[in-house]
């Protein structure tokens, strides 16, 4: 029996030697886990991150909620109820729309709960909470310009548009500043 020969084979074309791949990964993960230079959130940020995060678990958990108990249908009957529907329900107070509802609730209970862990460290979650504001500016200007169009439904001008405008106006003025300020300061550094 003949044993091999020591000297390398030769690998087929396209593969990669396995010299070639042991000096490749360790370069590679060098590269990865370097820590990035970016400065720590103030505190104010986090807390206005993780406000709207709260507020959106809030407002949309307690849709969840109030449709899967059947309480918006039993609210409808009061005069204070049916105020309180009629300022975050649209399409009219007695339903139709609670399939699309609890859809766009829980998205928005999961979006919360992602920016409660993104007010730990703002500036490396920066791609998600540009979506957050520009989603959300989507998402509430087309709620005004249809609270404007639509007939019977002029009153969430002062109801869901309102607080969520307010919520997000919020948010974009601190966050925004704060991630121009960052942007800054991370490409004068590179230019020196």
């Amino acid at each position: 029996m003949r044993l091999p020969s020591p000297r390398a084979r030769r690998p087929r074309a396209g593969a990669l030697a396995p010299n070639d791949l042991t000096r490749t990964l360790p370069a590679m993960s060098s590269i990865s886990s370097r820590p990035h230079k970016r400065p720590p959130a103030s505190p104010w940020l986090s807390l206005v991150i993780r406000l709207l995060g709260v507020s959106f678990v809030l407002f949309f958990g307690a849709a969840i909620v109030t449709i899967l108990l059947g309480i918006d249908h039993r609210a409808a009957g009061d005069p204070i109820g049916l105020l309180v529907l009629r300022l975050v329900r649209w399409g009219g107070v007695h339903g139709g729309g609670e399939h699309y509802e609890l859809m766009i609730s829980t998205v928005y209970v999961v979006w919360g709960a992602f920016l409660w862990k993104a007010a730990d460290a703002p500036f490396e979650h920066a791609l998600f909470l540009d979506f957050t504001v520009v989603a959300n500016v989507a998402h509430f200007g087309l709620m005004f310009v249809q609270g404007l169009t639509m007939p019977g439904e002029h009153l969430h001008l002062v109801g869901d548009v309102a607080l969520g405008g307010l919520a997000l106006a919020l948010f974009a003025a601190t966050w925004l500043p704060a991630r121009g300020n960052t942007r800054k300061r991370h490409t004068a550094g590179v230019d020196r």
